[in-house]
């Protein structure tokens, strides 16, 4: 999401909640998603106490950045794990560990 979008999307929040408060429903949402996400935690279920438009828009502006977040690292640790395979391989075929 670009910074302009999230900006775009606080603005959106900031005619429904004050800042403050689409503030903490980020953060609260975040730190949500991510770590179940990640396996760290479970999700919760509709944080705060109101349901409207704007908070499923934050809800699945979180989501979609979440899984770029996860799908980033996964990917990092699976490029590590292919460059460290081929030399374990060859480590292995000389008799060496």
């Amino acid at each position: 999401v670009p910074l302009e979008g999230l900006r775009m999307m606080f603005s959106i929040q900031g005619d429904n909640y004050s800042l403050p408060t689409a503030y903490d429903y980020f953060c609260d949402e975040f730190e949500n998603m991510l770590g179940a996400a990640f396996g760290i935690a479970p999700a919760r279920e509709g944080l705060g106490e109101t349901q409207s438009d704007a908070k499923d828009l934050l809800r699945n502006t979180i989501v979609a950045t979440v899984n770029k977040v996860y799908l980033d690292r996964y990917l990092e640790e699976y490029q590590k794990q292919r460059e460290k395979a081929p030399d374990e391989q060859q480590a292995s075929v000389q008799g060496i560990e």
